[in-house]
């Protein structure tokens, strides 16, 4: 356990790879902080007319969220540090 500590902090401090996927990750939880703000939006201060147009920013950021957890892009990234099906990490910082 410790090995696989020392190895995982190493690699969120030095390796490229696992900034790259730290930054992509990032992007997705500050869409996913919008939606959220939308719900509270149409929730609490939506005016009636506004309640259509809100609707359907809230499905297409959503769509945008779920492609993106998703894709084969984020897959491929994580895929390069850790095996999907151990857990453990690949690289070495």
């Amino acid at each position: 356990l410790w090995t696989f500590s020392y190895t995982l902090e190493t690699m969120k401090k030095t390796h490229p790879l696992f900034t790259e996927l730290k930054n992509f990750s990032q992007e997705i939880h500050t869409f996913g902080s919008v939606l959220n703000l939308l719900h509270w939006d149409l929730e609490t201060h939506m005016p009636p007319s506004g309640a259509h147009a809100r609707s359907e920013q809230i499905a297409l950021l959503s769509s945008r969220i779920h492609q993106e957890k998703t894709s084969a892009k984020f897959k491929t990234r994580l895929e390069k540090l850790i095996s999907l099906s151990s857990g453990k990490p690949k690289v070495k910082g």
